[in-house]
């Protein structure tokens, strides 16, 4: 958010949307034409083939299917893991009004709104603009708000290969324990960060 809104919309819009489009338009009319079960034209004259496009928005509710396509599988999304998307676009737009009001700007006052954000959306998550609608957003918006989290604080965060070795042990371990929700989410960013800022 230093460079402001424009640059940071244009940055994050560059990071998801030319491969996002890509994905889309060769789903519809490469996998689709290819995979469909459906005869002749059928495929192409039926609406929903092209309202599929739309998921290229990556900002409302996916459409998970194509005429014909994959209808004998147990789930017959095409793309079931483009779901993050919505969430990602949605954190991102959040986080571009919240920079926009100077608020990213100071450690101490970035670190106290994300506090905040945590206790809120814990208790009442529903309420939260841009993303409390689905409770299925609520995990990965938990992971982003504690990336934005060690990133503001970034100077402070040690990126050591003993600690990342012992994030790891310790989110492995986490797995069908009852503290798992409040222990894998921050172990596992730290791994990301080590691995982006402190490997070759």
């Amino acid at each position: 958010m230093n460079r402001g809104f424009f640059d940071y919309s244009v940055s994050r819009a560059l990071r998801i949307y030319p491969a996002l489009i890509v994905c889309i338009f060769a789903s519809v009319f490469i996998l689709g034409p290819i995979m469909t079960n459906t005869e002749g034209l059928a495929y192409f004259s039926n609406p929903k083939t092209y309202s599929y496009l739309s998921n290229a928005i990556a900002f409302k509710r996916m459409q998970w299917i194509l005429p014909g396509v994959f209808e004998q599988n147990i789930k017959a999304a095409i793309n079931g893991s483009l779901w993050t998307l919505t969430v990602e676009v949605r954190c991102y737009l959040f986080l571009g009004i919240v920079g926009s009001f100077g608020l990213l700007r100071h450690k101490a006052i970035a670190n106290c709104l994300i506090l905040s954000l945590l206790l809120f959306g814990y208790f009442y998550y529903s309420d939260i603009p841009l993303l409390g609608q689905n409770l299925k957003w609520s995990r990965p918006s938990l992971y982003f708000l504690i990336g934005v989290f060690f990133y503001i604080n970034r100077s402070n965060v040690f990126l050591d290969g003993k600690l990342a070795l012992f994030a790891s042990i310790v989110a492995a371990c986490s797995f069908g324990q009852k503290w798992f929700s409040f222990v894998f989410p921050i172990c596992f960013v730290y791994l990301i960060f080590y691995i982006a800022y402190a490997t070759k």
